[in-house]
């Protein structure tokens, strides 16, 4: 799993700085609110609760998720496993 993450990490930087606006406004605006011209616009300070939440389930989650397929693997042979992930998916 560490792996994994790891070699998307590129991938990730590469679609980041494709696709998100890295403007001086929205860095302001994202990363000093009281600072932020967009007056209109909530702050990230009035949902960073619920963002920390949702990262903190969707971490868990992944992990859960992580361990079962571990252990799946652990109990039954990888092949039965590999039987069972294309039985399922299809």
């Amino acid at each position: 799993m560490f792996y994994n993450n790891l070699l998307s990490i590129p991938i990730l930087v590469a679609a980041s700085f494709t696709f998100e606006d890295w403007g001086a406004d929205n860095l302001i605006k994202n990363l000093y609110p009281a600072k932020s011209v967009f007056t209109t616009n909530p702050s990230p300070a009035d949902s960073r609760n619920r963002l920390i939440f949702a990262i903190l389930v969707s971490g868990f989650s992944s992990v859960f998720i992580s361990y079962c397929t571990a252990w799946c693997i652990r109990v039954t042979s990888s092949t039965t496993y590999s039987y069972s992930l294309i039985h399922f998916t299809f």
